[in-house]
């Protein structure tokens, strides 16, 4: 009798910590130790690292800088408006936003094995989330927690393979 593993499910994640509890609670979950440990990995990685000093650069890696570059691309189909009229930010940014909510999973899906192609779905918020909230304008100190977030599930995606 073969024994064939469950495919893993994905859904669009929501917002769990809305009060102190449950920041309590992020603090003390798996998720935060797994969040910590890739940010001290990361530290462990550069130091002593000059920033000009040549790296290899893995496919996975270069699949990311590919999808950075080209919504980053898209900065030119959405030139600032209405300076005069807002005091923080550029209201293009909300178009710029839209444009890659709009494109975000395929993104994400094209980056990702074939077997774990539906965790774009998952991975979308986070990646959208990394570069702020658009109905504020506001790219606040979150952002970076987000990316951060965003890449350890895609860490994890490649790992389920």
């Amino acid at each position: 009798m073969s024994s064939t593993a469950a495919a893993p499910s994905f859904t669009k994640p929501t917002r769990q910590i809305l009060s102190p509890v449950n920041v309590s609670a992020w603090l003390h979950s798996e998720a935060y130790t797994i969040y910590t440990k890739m940010l001290m990995d990361l530290n462990e990685c550069v130091k002593r690292k000059s920033t000009t000093e040549q790296c290899t650069v893995s496919p996975a890696v270069q699949s990311v800088i590919g999808v950075l570059d080209k919504i980053g691309s898209y900065i030119a189909d959405f030139p600032p408006k209405d300076l005069d009229e807002q005091r923080f930010g550029n209201k293009a940014f909300r178009d710029w936003h839209a444009k890659v909510t709009q494109e975000a999973e395929s993104l994400l899906a094209g980056m990702l094995p074939d077997t774990q192609k539906a965790a774009a779905v998952e991975l979308a918020a986070y990646f959208l989330d990394s570069f702020g909230n658009a109905t504020r304008i506001d790219y606040g100190s979150g952002s970076p927690i987000y990316s951060q977030i965003s890449s350890i599930s895609n860490e994890k995606s490649h790992q389920a393979l």
